[in-house]
């Protein structure tokens, strides 16, 4: 009788309602003990002395980019943009388009589009360029295999640009200038010529129905 009641009573004991603590990760280990130092650990010590400089600086250097990263996804800005720049069904929108060429220099401009004008897949681009290899350039484009959804299709481009003239002294060494005298007007080398160019071109066909009675 005194050995059963002890283990019914151990039976009767309700669980602990407390959840087992819970470690961090970056405390969590597979010992109880931690271990003690190794003579490696000796050894390496002036390397990672060394490197804790430069491993220091780059977290510095990166950690802006992190947290514009991290604000970014928390705040949803790409999603945001894409609601300001695009309709909603992400067919048409305004985008502005920037560049760097080592020789031209920067340029900026903006690409308008719509790649479902009339419902069958019609796509209208309008793009402007400013800067770089050009002072201005305008192009307007349209291409459609199925005008509203007929057998025509249409290819259009038209475009404007506004470019710098490029002077050309033939082959071999340049001719010395002669002294102009001073009754002559001289222009200023600053000011540069520029010039203007359009053009225009256009395809449209019919795609032959495959119904005999089309």
């Amino acid at each position: 009788m005194a050995l059963g009641r002890p283990a019914q009573a151990s039976a009767q004991t309700p669980p602990d309602p407390r959840p087992p603590a819970v470690v961090p990760a970056d405390e969590a280990r597979d010992w109880e003990t931690p271990p003690s130092f190794e003579p490696e650990d000796v050894g390496l010590f002036v390397p990672r002395a060394l490197l804790f400089v430069p491993s220091y600086a780059l977290k510095i250097l990166f950690w802006p980019f992190e947290q514009a990263l991290r604000i970014t996804e928390k705040h949803r800005l790409v999603e945001r943009v894409q609601d300001v720049l695009y309709n909603d069904a992400r067919t048409a929108g305004i985008l502005p388009v920037f560049s760097f060429l080592s020789r031209l220099g920067p340029s900026a401009g903006f690409k308008l589009f719509h790649n479902d004008l009339g419902g069958y897949g019609e796509q209208v681009a309008l793009d402007g360029v400013f800067g770089g290899r050009y002072a201005q350039a305008y192009q307007l484009s349209f291409d459609a295999d199925r005008v509203l959804g007929s057998r025509f299709w249409v290819k259009s481009l038209a475009r404007f640009e506004i470019q710098p003239s490029l002077l050309f002294y033939g082959l071999g060494d340049a001719p010395l200038r002669a002294v102009a005298p001073p009754s002559i007007p001289v222009e200023p080398p600053w000011r540069r010529a520029f010039a203007r160019r359009a053009c225009w071109r256009s395809r449209a066909w019919a795609t032959p129905s495959a119904d005999p009675e089309g």
